[in-house]
């Protein structure tokens, strides 16, 4: 039962999610001015921190420890719900559980840009990260309607017998 639909929409929606860790979700440059001189600092937030390149170099400065936690909570409840196959109604309550954890993994790092918003930036982008909750929330939407799709044509078989 793993070559259903609805396992490939939860796979999908799984690699939104684990999307969300390594691709840039923003991405900005801020100028300092210091002794005279100009620093330009690009910035780029992805879900696993906040990290910064001066000239060549880049390094970390903040970690989303809390984000990072959510994404492995989503991973697992993912897998879960795709090795579930055998219990429908359990999957069916799994696919509303990631999707509450997703809205929880966009507030969280909604509050982790929300101090960036203030600062006068410049080539503010956004990336596609910024887009991957939603559609894994759409993914998850089209994997539980398939799932109550089954669950609905083993009800009817069952009638018949």
């Amino acid at each position: 039962m793993i070559q259903r639909i609805q396992t490939i929409w939860l796979m999908f929606g799984l690699l939104g999610v684990l999307f969300v860790l390594t691709l840039p979700i923003i991405t900005f440059t801020t100028t300092t001015i210091a002794d005279g001189q100009t620093t330009e600092t690009t910035h780029v937030i992805k879900g696993l921190g906040h990290y910064e390149a001066i000239g060549d170099q880049v390094k970390k400065t903040e970690s989303f420890t809390l984000g990072i936690a959510l994404v492995g909570f989503l991973v697992a409840a993912y897998l879960l719900c795709i090795f579930s196959f055998r219990n429908r109604k359990r999957q069916l309550g799994l696919c509303w559980t990631i999707i509450l954890l997703i809205f929880g993994l966009v507030a969280v790092l909604l509050v982790k840009i929300q101090p960036y918003q203030q600062v006068e930036l410049r080539n503010q982008q956004l990336g596609i990260s910024a887009f991957l909750p939603t559609v894994s929330i759409i993914c998850t939407l089209l994997a539980r309607r398939a799932i109550a799709r089954d669950e609905a044509l083993v009800r009817s078989a069952d009638r018949l017998r």
